[in-house]
């Protein structure tokens, strides 16, 4: 069975091309007019029309990511090819486990984005609004790709995954959520900004030991399920409630992808790099403490300065 790719980190993880409107198949790089000069100049293969993709696709097994394929031309697709598969699932299994090269642009991005978010904490203050602290890390990255829009949530609008600043004052602290990209391999990282050496102090510390909790019996070749134990070890521990969220998610291209870190999870925990996120809400407060970690063969690595 042979495999139809569009524009998407897979794409990009199989070939380095990062070009929009171009599908490959058997080799070849099928794109338009308007993509056919940057596409030769980029791809040594064969490249070819648009057109000629689906003559070439007739009565044809394949497999495709589905999640990256609009419903328009998988209905037009569908009228050529003999049977279609889904193969997103199979894409990131063999991506979970990562090269040399991509530790290293992670590590990159992790370093770019600490130093930038160690900078913007010396800058805040309690009477500044998310905007402003938005605008603030918006101008710190600005000669830089980021992983995802940041958030930046003061009170209990941390709670919330998707969060948008607003025109609110901090107050007594707020969570910065943020990642830059190296290469195109994604950073995520997370502080809580503290201006209250009490309760929110006390908390926050809690979710520090936490992550360390995890970290110190995470070793390589456990399986996600155990991590996921050890997680709630950890909540235990520390009395604190488990959050609305796993305990974290793997990273590479994307901002999230396998190794899945859940309770049923069967995953293999080596070669590969995910983020450990502790996280505490209420209905007054949310926060998060965020780091990238790299799961060796032979050990791990907290990527933080």
């Amino acid at each position: 069975m042979e495999y139809l790719i569009p524009s998407s980190s897979h794409l990009r993880y199989f070939t380095g091309l990062d070009i929009e409107h171009i599908f490959m198949f058997q080799n070849t790089i099928y794109t338009y007019d308007l993509n056919m000069k940057l596409v030769k100049a980029s791809y040594r293969g064969n490249v070819k029309h648009i057109q000629y993709l689906f003559e070439d696709l007739k009565n044809r097994d394949i497999k495709a990511p589905l999640k990256n394929l609009d419903a328009r031309f998988y209905n037009k697709i569908s009228k050529y090819v003999r049977s279609i598969q889904d193969c997103t699932d199979e894409f990131y299994l063999i991506r979970m486990n990562k090269e040399p090269y991509e530790f290293n642009r992670i590590r990159r991005a992790a370093m770019n984005s600490l130093r930038v978010m160690y900078d913007l904490v010396d800058e805040i203050d309690p009477s500044m609004t998310e905007k402003e602290i938005e605008a603030l890390l918006k101008i710190r990255t600005a000669n830089h790709e980021l992983s995802f829009r940041p958030i930046v949530a003061s009170y209990s609008n941390a709670k919330y995954p998707h969060y948008y600043a607003r025109d609110v004052k901090i107050g007594a602290g707020v969570m910065i959520d943020f990642g830059i990209e190296y290469r195109g391999y994604k950073a995520d990282i997370t502080d809580f900004v503290i201006f209250d050496s009490g309760y929110l102090q006390d908390k926050y510390s809690k979710l520090q030991k936490i992550f360390k909790y995890i970290v110190d019996r995470l070793s390589p070749g456990m399986l996600a399920s155990k991590l996921h134990k050890i997680y709630i070890e950890a909540y235990k521990k520390y009395d604190l409630p488990l959050p609305p969220h796993a305990i974290g998610h793997g990273i590479g291209l994307d901002i999230h992808e396998y190794p899945i870190l859940s309770e049923s999870s069967d995953h293999v925990l080596m070669n590969t790099i995910i983020t450990i996120e502790p996280g505490y809400y209420n209905d007054r407060y949310g926060m998060r403490y965020e780091r990238d970690v790299i799961i060796y063969d032979d050990g791990i690595e907290v990527l933080d300065i």
